[in-house]
């Protein structure tokens, strides 16, 4: 038995380097028939075909849009199972995913370390923004600095959202009531939701409900909510032809100035810039 143990940033089959030290992906199509382990948090997705996933020494066929988020020092071995067969590898840097999962939930991380079975699905819509993030991430598209990290940060919390949801992750640490109000808040038929729209649909007072939001997520409720929205704001500027007052008004802002100032701040610059900086380049938008 042969063990690799592959360092931060190993790029091989014609894969890209990324302008940071955050994340980096690569595209392959073939397997890794020897055991080896990492010193990073690996996340394959698999785009064609199929692969045999021996990790920690239980075997998983992985079939087309599978994921599997994997620890640093596990073991594992990946098989082709059905070819023609290619995946998309992401490796993440441990202090960055630590940094990420700590500003979505405060048990987020250690929930993640103690699990082994991280295995979930990506489908088709979300797969699209995964392959768009990458390649805003390929040099001298992303640009620098913060625009680099903010696409790291939307291409990880995608995946992470996924496998937070499938696995049912924050129960452990959040009543049922409110994972299944936090379900209800991230329910796209709910992005024009308020405060008062959250407290009707809470067994608590306003007061209580805001002192336990905080308690269970580490954020306002007033701030969860905006994050959302936001997150949801450059979805729409980037994917869809919706005019930015169009989409302010679908996130519940009857004021314009008040949303752009909310997606400046978040964001370092304004929706109508966003959505030129990082709209497909066959695609039209509106402003």
């Amino acid at each position: 038995m042969r063990t690799e143990t592959i360092p931060i940033g190993a790029i091989e089959n014609g894969g890209d380097q990324l302008p940071d030290p955050h994340v980096t992906y690569h595209f392959i199509f073939r397997d890794y028939p020897y055991t080896h382990v990492h010193t990073y948090w690996e996340i394959p997705i698999v785009i064609q075909g199929a692969y045999r996933n021996v990790l920690n020494g239980k075997s998983r066929v992985m079939q087309t849009h599978d994921a599997v988020l994997i620890h640093p020092n596990d073991v594992h071995e990946l098989y082709d199972e059905q070819k023609p067969a290619c995946h998309l590898n992401l490796m993440v840097n441990i202090d960055y995913l630590h940094h990420l999962c700590d500003a979505m939930s405060p048990h987020l991380f250690e929930e993640l370390e103690k699990r082994q079975d991280l295995y979930f699905a990506v489908p088709d819509w979300e797969l699209s923004e995964v392959w768009r993030y990458c390649a805003l991430l390929r040099p001298g598209v992303a640009g620098k600095g913060d625009d680099v990290e903010l696409v790291d940060s939307l291409l990880l919390t995608t995946l992470l959202r996924l496998l937070i949801t499938q696995k049912g992750m924050l129960q452990t640490s959040h009543p049922a009531w409110m994972t299944d109000l936090i379900t209800q808040i991230n329910d796209p038929k709910n992005a024009a939701w308020r405060v008062k729209d959250v407290v009707k649909n809470a067994p608590y007072s306003h007061t209580q409900l805001s002192r336990l939001f905080k308690e269970y997520t580490g954020k306002s409720l007033m701030d969860y909510l905006t994050e959302e929205k936001m997150l949801s704001a450059a979805n729409y500027l980037v994917h869809s032809d919706m005019a930015i007052v169009d989409i302010a008004t679908a996130l519940g802002y009857s004021s314009l100035p008040h949303f752009n100032n909310l997606f400046k701040k978040r964001f370092s610059t304004s929706p109508s810039q966003y959505r030129k900086a990082h709209r497909a380049p066959h695609t039209g938008s509106q402003s």
